[in-house]
C-alpha cells in the first residue's frame, strides 16, 4: 500500500470528520448565544427521530429499493443485527470484568447511527475517495444516495433492538435525544404497558386536553372527537390484551416495542419500493405516471432531509447545555475516568472498525455471500463504528443517577464526539480493503 494511495483517503476521511464536528460546534454556538436552549433541541431531537427520520425513510427506500436490488439488503439487516447483539455482550462483559460505570454498557453497545454516519458520507461526497467506488456509469451522487440508504437500513434495526432488547438500562427516547428522567423512570416502572407505547402516548397533548398550554388549530368538533378516538381505541385496547392468555399478551407487547416511528417509516419505504405501481405512481416523472412526484414525495424528501443537519446540531446544543450546567457548579464537581473513555474509544474506534474492515473483507473477496457492491461493502465497514449515541444520557435518566455522575456522562459525550476523527482510520480501512477485494 503505497503512501500515495493513503494520502488521497486520509485527507478525505480528515476532511469529512472535522465538517461533522465543525457541524456540532454549530450547535454549540447557537446554544452559547442562546438561539436554542436545552428544551428547544430535545423537541427538535423528538420531531426528527418521530417525523422527519421516517420521512427520510420513506423517500430513500421507496426510491432505491425494487425487486431486483431487494436482496443487497438482507446482509445489511444481518450484519446489523449481529453487531448490535455482540455489542451489547460486549459492553456488559467489559463492564464486568473492569468494573466500569454502568453507562459504559449502552456507550459501547450503540454507536450513532443515523447523524453521524449519514453526514459523514455526505461530507466524503465532497471529496473524491470515493470515486473508486462508483459503478461504470453511475453518478458518485447515485452511490452516495445509496449509501444513505444503507446506512437508514441499518439505523432502523439498531432502533429496533434497543427496544426490543434493551433492557432497563439500555431504554432510550431516539437515537441522539435524552428525555426527562421521571418520564423515563415511569416508563421502566410500569408493567401493563411497553416502553414504546407509553412513549407513544405520554408525548400527545390530547392526553392532557383540559390543560394543554397550546390551543389546537383543528375546529372544536374535531378535536374533541379525534381525542376521544384516541382515548378509547387505547382503552379498547388495553382491555383486549387484558383478556388474553398471558402468553400471547406478552408476545404483543414484546412485538409492539419494536414498532418505532423509524421502523414504520422503513416498512412504509419498503411497500412502496418493492410495489412497481405505488414506485411508479410516487417517483416517475408527472408525464409517465408519477402523479405523487411533483408534490408529495418532494414535500416529504424536503422534510426527511432536515434530520441529518438538524440531529447533528443538538448533539452540539445538548452538550453545551450539559457543561454550561457543570460550569455554573449546579451538579458538583464529577471528575471524568479516562479508563472508561479509552475502553469504550478503543471499541468504537478501533476495535470494532478492524472486526467489520477485516470480516467485510473476507466475505466479500472470498466468498461470493454479498454482492459484487463495493458501496454496499463501505458501508457495512463503517456501520460498526463511530461515538456513542447521545442516549447514554437516557441510561442516566433511567438508572436515577445524581447530578455528578449526569454531569460525567456530558463530559464523556463530549470527549468521545471530539475524538471522532479517528473514523478516519475506518475510511481509509475501508477504502483499501474495498479497493483490494474489486
Amino acid at each position: 500500500m503505497s503512501s500515495g494511495g493513503i494520502l488521497q483517503p486520509f485527507l478525505g476521511g480528515i476532511q469529512a470528520t472535522v465538517s461533522v464536528i465543525l457541524t456540532i460546534s454549530f450547535g454549540v454556538v447557537f446554544s452559547q448565544f442562546g438561539l436554542l436552549d436545552s428544551d428547544a433541541a430535545t423537541k427538535i431531537s423528538k420531531t426528527s427521530v418521530k417525523v422527519l427520520l421516517p420521512c427520510l425513510l420513506i423517500h430513500n427506500l421507496g426510491g432505491q429499493l425494487n425487486p431486483e436490488t431487494a436482496f443487497e439488503y438482507v446482509p445489511i439487516i444481518i450484519w446489523a443485527i449481529v453487531y448490535n447483539v455482540l455489542s451489547i455482550l460486549l459492553g456488559r462483559l467489559l463492564c464486568k470484568v473492569f468494573k466500569l460505570p454502568r453507562w459504559t454498557i449502552p456507550a459501547i453497545a450503540f454507536n450513532n447511527t443515523t447523524s453521524f454516519p449519514l453526514l459523514l458520507i455526505q461530507s466524503l461526497e465532497a471529496t473524491p475517495v470515493l470515486s473508486r467506488l462508483v459503478g461504470p456509469g453511475e453518478e458518485t451522487s447515485d452511490a452516495v444516495t445509496r449509501a444513505r440508504t444503507y446506512f437508514l437500513v441499518s439505523a432502523v434495526v439498531s432502533h429496533a433492538l434497543t427496544f426490543g432488547i434493551g433492557g432497563g438500562e439500555l431504554k432510550g427516547d431516539d437515537e441522539d435525544a435524552s428525555q426527562n428522567g421521571k418520564d423515563s423512570s415511569s416508563s421502566s416502572s410500569s408493567p401493563s404497558s411497553s416502553s414504546s407505547e407509553q412513549e407513544r402516548y405520554r408525548d400527545d397533548p390530547s392526553d392532557e386536553e383540559s390543560s394543554a398550554p397550546q390551543t389546537s388549530l383543528l375546529p372544536s368538533a374535531v378535536h374533541h372527537h379525534a381525542h376521544r378516538l384516541h382515548r378509547g381505541t387505547h382503552a379498547h385496547t388495553s382491555r383486549l390484551l387484558a383478556r388474553l392468555p398471558s402468553p400471547i399478551s406478552t408476545v404483543i407487547r414484546a412485538i409492539a416495542t419494536f414498532l418505532t416511528p423509524p421502523l414504520i417509516g422503513g416498512i412504509l419505504g419498503a411497500i412502496i419500493g418493492l410495489t412497481p405501481p405505488l414506485q411508479a405512481l410516487f417517483f416517475n416523472p408527472s408525464t409517465e405516471g408519477g402523479y405523487l412526484n411533483a408534490w408529495l414525495t418532494q414535500s416529504i424528501k424536503n422534510v426527511g432531509q432536515l434530520f441529518v443537519t438538524l440531529q447533528v446540531v443538538v448533539v452540539g446544543v445538548k452538550l453545551a447545555e450539559a457543561l454550561r450546567r457543570e460550569k455554573r457548579g449546579e451538579s458538583g464537581t464529577g471528575t471524568l475516568e479516562w479508563g472508561p473513555v479509552a475502553t469504550v474509544a478503543g471499541v468504537r474506534y478501533i476495535v470494532w472498525p478492524a472486526i467489520s474492515v477485516g470480516l467485510v473483507y473476507v466475505l466479500a473477496a472470498k466468498t461470493n455471500w454479498l454482492p459484487n457492491n463495493p458501496m454496499l461493502w463501505f458501508t457495512m465497514m463503517l456501520m460498526p463504528a463511530g461515538p456513542s449515541a447521545m442516549k447514554v444520557m437516557v441510561l442516566a435518566d433511567v438508572a436515577d443517577a445524581d447530578d455528578k455522575d449526569k454531569m460525567i456522562i456530558a463530559k464523556f459525550l463530549a470527549v468521545i464526539y471530539a475524538m471522532s476523527p479517528l473514523m478516519t482510520l475506518a475510511v481509509i480501512g475501508g477504502l483499501e480493503a474495498c479497493n483490494a477485494a474489486m
